[in-house]
């Protein structure tokens, strides 16, 4: 009868302590999952502020060098403009001294 009770004593003993390990195993495993889950997440975040980092900086990049090509184009258009407007002026006042110069001539005859 002792030895009875022992033995079911001992066998309430390791049920416990198989559903204590087992919980625990449970708890682990969970406890695994999420931090697997937001490392996961870590990782993207991370990625994502990489990927929009290097955007920024190559949008920079190129707003600074198109910014750069249109002020160029845009100084060679003046210079074109006051050049193209430099000649037509010398062409007209030359062709109104010709002009004038011929009416003289054609009064004096």
């Amino acid at each position: 009868m002792v030895a009875k009770l022992l033995g079911q004593i001992m066998e309430e003993n390791i049920a416990r302590k198989r559903k204590n390990a087992f919980l625990e195993i449970n708890n682990t495993a969970k406890q695994m999952a999420n931090l697997e889950k937001r490392l996961t997440k870590l990782q993207r975040i991370m990625a994502n502020y990489y990927t929009n980092r290097k955007r920024h900086f190559l949008r920079g990049w190129y707003k600074k060098a198109l910014n750069s090509i249109h002020e160029n184009n845009t100084r060679n258009n003046l210079l074109d403009a006051k050049t193209k407007f430099g000649r037509e002026q010398k062409f007209f006042y030359m062709w109104r001294k010709a002009y004038l110069n011929s009416r003289k001539e054609s009064m004096r005859r």
